[in-house]
């Protein structure tokens, strides 16, 4: 019983609590409810329009152009609160939401386009259908009347029409940007605008539609055409390539059209030494691997045969076969014009006799060594086995297997030829089918 009281009286004073502070609220004033006193809203009326056109100078509707809703807003409450005869003490607050909505109440049949204003209103650009009717109306304004003239406008024009903040801040000052957002449907050359999106190069989709639309530009397919015949391109020029707006390109790639080509079809096996008008990409030929390339090819596409199977046939090829094939850059600049250097390096897993080539390098025969390697392998293939076996060898032989140079060094003397390589063994002149003159003479 003693809890059921002490409930009771706690829920007496909190309602007694209650009753105290509604009467406090009723004796006060309305306005004391408030955390401070507001003025009324003030209606810009077509009147106080008037009154505006007056005080900010406008001497013909687009005039409003130049105006910011902050200079109206400013200008009204003036007009607003002059001409409050009720309270002239009270300022009118005047609020305006957009400055191209009370334009168009106030005049209905003008045209009010919201980029001729100074500022748009907030997230006006975000809607994409306010920035195709921006760039639609640029289109009528600057009789734009194909999308191919559009590559040919520049950043200033669109942004002394009212575009700055739509080019700035949602496609970073790019107009190709812009226009493949806007107008989707159309299948835009990015590369032919003035200015391309940043890193827009660098995607290798781009270089190869790029290239695509070169290769139609200068006949090498037709649009048509699903697949491209690529050995038309080793005729083009890289300045035919740089003229087309792909300058950028060809700089991504060492200004080496052949590069660019190579990096953007990759899937194709392209013979870098069969563009007629490009040097081949700076030390291509340093590379081993590009050499055997060119060498496989060269016997497998140009002179029919294998270039493994058949080597005895690289021993009838001249340097004159090589330069009329493409290749005068590898054997000139790193072989000397030497076939023999070149097919030995390239096949260095074969065996190569230097004297079955059509022609030795310059000084090869001059160190001995060589000699004695040609003389030791005659006599292999003759089965030569000692001093008297040589005594039955023809110049005519030397001269056929390939010693015709060598013996000119000792003036057509096998003999001088043999003393010379093996000094150590005793020859018996007479016994040759042909000594030198004065050899007998004492």
């Amino acid at each position: 019983r003693h809890e059921d009281l002490s409930l009771c009286a706690m829920f007496c004073s909190v309602a007694a609590l209650w009753a105290v502070r509604g009467r406090r609220l009723q004796s006060r004033p309305l306005q004391s409810r408030h955390c401070a006193t507001q003025a009324p809203h003030a209606v810009i009326s077509k009147d106080i329009v008037k009154k505006l056109e007056n005080h900010l100078g406008i001497n013909k509707l687009d005039d409003w152009f130049q105006v910011t809703s902050t200079e109206v807003t400013k200008a009204a409450s003036k007009i607003i609160s002059a001409s409050d005869s009720g309270d002239q003490n009270r300022k009118k607050l005047v609020r305006l939401i957009s400055l191209s909505k009370l334009l168009r109440e106030i005049y209905p049949e003008h045209e009010w386009l919201e980029w001729r204003f100074k500022r748009v209103p907030s997230s006006f650009w975000s809607d994409l259908s306010n920035q195709r009717a921006f760039f639609d109306w640029f289109e009528r304004e600057n009789n734009i009347d194909t999308k191919e003239k559009w590559y040919n406008v520049k950043m200033e024009a669109l942004e002394a029409a009212g575009g700055y903040g739509l080019l700035s801040h949602t496609y970073r000052n790019s107009i190709a940007s812009a226009l493949s957002a806007v107008y989707p449907e159309h299948d835009w050359k990015i590369w032919k605008f003035q200015r391309v999106p940043r890193s827009f190069w660098k995607q290798k989709t781009n270089q190869r539609a790029f290239l695509n639309d070169c290769a139609v530009t200068l006949g090498l397919k037709s649009p048509s055409e699903p697949t491209m015949d690529f050995e038309k391109w080793y005729d083009v020029h890289p300045k035919q390539i740089a003229a087309l707006d792909g300058g950028p390109v060809l700089a991504l790639h060492q200004k080496s059209m052949i590069l660019a080509l190579s990096y953007a079809y990759s899937e194709h096996e392209w013979k870098e030494w069969l563009f007629t008008k490009s040097k081949v990409p700076q030390n291509f030929w340093d590379s081993m691997r590009n050499r055997r390339r060119y060498m496989d090819w060269l016997a497998s596409e140009r002179l029919g045969f294998d270039p493994v199977k058949g080597r005895s046939r690289w021993y009838t090829i001249t340097h004159d076969v090589v330069h009329k094939n493409f290749g005068g850059g590898l054997i000139s600049l790193h072989y000397g014009d030497s076939v023999p250097d070149l097919v030995s390096s390239v096949y260095s897993e074969h065996e190569w006799l230097e004297w079955k080539f059509e022609k030795t390098h310059d000084g090869w025969w001059v160190p001995v060594e060589n000699q004695k390697k040609f003389l030791d392998w005659f006599a292999k293939q003759h089965g030569i086995k000692d001093e008297s076996g040589w005594s039955s060898v023809s110049l005519s032989d030397i001269r056929e297997a390939g010693g015709a140079t060598l013996l000119l060094i000792y003036s057509g003397s096998l003999i001088k030829l043999l003393s010379a390589c093996y000094p150590e063994r005793e020859w018996k002149l007479w016994g040759f089918k042909k000594t030198p003159a004065g050899t007998f003479v004492s």
